[in-house]
């Protein structure tokens, strides 16, 4: 197996351990706890850093490959943002930017950059990130973000919008792209293998979670349990130590990890996950009237894992050829 191949099981790994986090934060809404442990609330809050970073290191990783591959997979993204936006939440879509957005423009601006002077993404990520200090300082964040219906097509405000799209919105370009250029960072300097990234992350996730433990953090929003509304420094200190330490963990233990793990597959199966997730949150679990308790969260989400599971497996082995789908298909389902 070539070093190409174990970094991509490794990816896939990671991004199926993600996924995992992900389908248990999601539940969070409908099974809202006032009394959710601060450890739960940061595992929850993992989940995203990780999808966005490792779509900066992949950008990176296999440049080859995704010079190829480029405009399919970002229209890819983009489409099935609007898909996920209009016919299961039934809401405007390019107005709360959920987190296959911001995936989509790190993927977009990485394509650009790839290939230009190291000093320029230095000197854009230095910008970036003065800018998102400023945003912050001097750009009131609303905290309460409200849904657009489909209705509300002619009450779009270009200003509120635009506010969302860099401050507040569910995953702002400001600062997540940060965490998407990291990625790349990692990827094209290969930092997850050096002595000194290790000890620096170790400092970092330590710091963080000592920061959290110490101050309070917000109540939810919407009633998503994730701290990084808004997102601020010591969150990103915590989040690209942690996910540091993970990438140089799945790199160690990737060569004992089989491509039919379910993990990988699901890492592999990423975006079909999180739109097979997204469709049955929409349409079964919110319509669930459960009593809300710790019970009932593990046991919807042992059972929402195994129909993923149990679909991811099928689509990877009986779904033959994906290619050979309509276009419009592939795009909005993942395939």
């Amino acid at each position: 197996m070539t070093s190409t191949d174990l970094r991509a099981k490794s990816i896939d790994l990671l991004r199926g351990c993600a996924i995992l986090l992900m389908l248990l934060a999601n539940l969070s809404p409908y099974f809202y706890l006032d009394s959710t442990p601060l450890f739960l609330r940061i595992l929850y809050s993992m989940a995203a850093p990780i999808f966005v970073f490792l779509s900066g290191y992949s950008s990176f990783a296999f440049s080859s490959e995704n010079n190829t591959r480029f405009p399919f997979a970002f229209w890819r993204l983009i489409f099935a943002a609007a898909f996920i936006d209009i016919f299961l939440w039934r809401i405007l879509p390019f107005q709360n930017f959920d987190v296959l957005y911001v995936i989509s423009f790190v993927i977009l601006t990485l394509h650009h950059l790839k290939n230009k002077p190291a000093i320029l993404l230095n000197l854009l990520f230095a910008t970036l990130l003065f800018s998102w200090m400023a945003i912050s300082t001097f750009v009131p964040y609303r905290f309460e973000l409200q849904d657009l219906s489909l209705n509300h097509l002619f009450q779009v405000n270009f200003k509120e919008t635009l506010q969302r799209f860099i401050r507040d919105g569910w995953f702002p370009i400001l600062p997540w792209l940060l965490i998407g250029w990291s990625g790349a960072y990692f990827a094209r300097y290969r930092l997850a293998e050096r002595k000194e990234v290790k000890i620096a992350a170790t400092v970092l996730f330590i710091a963080g979670l000592y920061y959290f433990q110490q101050n309070p953090v917000n109540a939810g929003r919407n009633g998503y349990l994730e701290i990084f509304y808004p997102l601020h420094l010591p969150f990103l200190c915590l989040s690209l130590g942690a996910i540091a330490l993970l990438l140089w963990g799945t790199h160690c233990v990737q060569q004992f990890a089989s491509s039919k793990n379910p993990i990988c597959m699901l890492g592999r199966n990423s975006l079909f996950v999180y739109i097979l997730h997204c469709g049955i949150n929409a349409f079964l679990i919110s319509n669930l009237n459960w009593a809300v308790s710790i019970g009932t969260h593990v046991l919807t989400y042992t059972l929402l894992l195994g129909v993923v599971l149990s679909l991811t497996y099928a689509k990877e082995h009986y779904v033959v050829n994906a290619k050979k789908l309509p276009k419009w298909l592939q795009l909005v389902s993942g395939m």
